[in-house]
């Protein structure tokens, strides 16, 4: 049986936050906001290795929209990820800021569901017994890439 356990997290950054790349200032490094949620986890992040090792399920995601979007995430009915995901910014060569997201489930089935850009999908999705199960959201108008995307291994963007 799994517990719920709230987490409040309270934080919020710029539109574009401070990026520390002088090509592209306005790069994002943080989402704009964090709303709270039902699930533990650790992140967001924009590197997945400072997430530390062990999570069951990683979750990334990254805007394309030239607007802010966002991005509320459920795993077996309990909120996991509510979040403001920053704009995309035209200096980054359209390889907008990827930010990861880890979970410490068990292996075995969960129901997800995905709400963005005025739509949801859900998806079955099984944590394996053995290294994490990646899924993936890439917000972009085309909905298709704005589903949640399953990968067995770390996809190369992230």
């Amino acid at each position: 049986m799994r517990r719920a356990v709230l987490v409040v997290v309270v934080g919020a950054a710029g539109l574009t936050g401070c990026g520390g790349d002088p090509e592209c200032p306005e790069r994002p490094n943080e989402v704009v906001a964090e709303r709270p949620v039902e699930l533990a986890h650790r992140g967001p992040a924009l590197d997945a290795d400072a997430l530390g090792p062990g999570p069951g399920f990683v979750l990334q995601v990254t805007n394309s929209e030239e607007v802010v979007e966002r991005v509320r995430f459920t795993i077996d009915g309990r909120t996991a990820l509510d979040v403001d995901l920053p704009a995309a910014a035209g200096c980054w060569g359209g390889h907008d800021p990827v930010f990861s997201v880890a979970y410490d489930l068990p292996p075995g089935p969960i129901e997800t569901r995905l709400d963005l850009q005025g739509a949801s999908s859900t998806r079955n999705v099984v944590v394996p017994d053995a290294g994490p199960v990646w899924g993936v959201v890439d917000v972009q108008s085309q909905r298709p890439w704005g589903d949640l995307q399953i990968y067995g291994d770390q996809p190369e963007w992230g």
